[in-house]
């Protein structure tokens, strides 16, 4: 991890250092993987495979955010895929409207990161009502 988190933030101040692990993790894609329960483990498979789920992105995020000084505590955060202001084709809109209230794992920074929904500021942000 540590070769990594120097790659992605070489010769860059904290903001931008921020912004570049943050998007790498967010772009690494999207895949169950089966023994991921553990956050050391998962972090590194995460890493030698270039894919994973949620839970072993949120805690490569948060450890390499840690390497910045940057406080980070784990929370869950109420999500409705059916939410309006997400914006859908028509066909998938049609089936987020049967999906039950969602609890994702998220890290709280200074607002709630997730990698999934709407863009601000170069970060995909997703900000619980009341968060800062």
């Amino acid at each position: 991890m540590n070769a990594t988190f120097a790659e992605w933030t070489n010769g860059l101040d904290t903001r931008e250092s921020v912004i570049s692990i943050f998007t790498h993790i967010r772009d690494l894609p999207y895949s169950l993987v089966a023994r991921a329960s553990d956050p050391k483990t998962s972090m590194e498979q995460l890493l030698v495979t270039g894919r994973g789920s949620c839970g072993p992105k949120h805690y490569l995020l948060s450890e390499m955010f840690r390497k910045l000084n940057i406080s980070v505590v784990f929370s869950t955060v109420a999500f409705s895929w059916d939410d309006p202001d997400l914006h859908y084709p028509p066909g998938l809109r049609e089936l987020a409207a049967g999906l039950p209230l969602a609890y994702p794992l998220a890290c709280r920074v200074q607002s709630v990161v997730d990698g999934y929904w709407s863009t601000r500021h170069g970060m995909a942000l997703y900000q619980k009502q009341g968060s800062r």
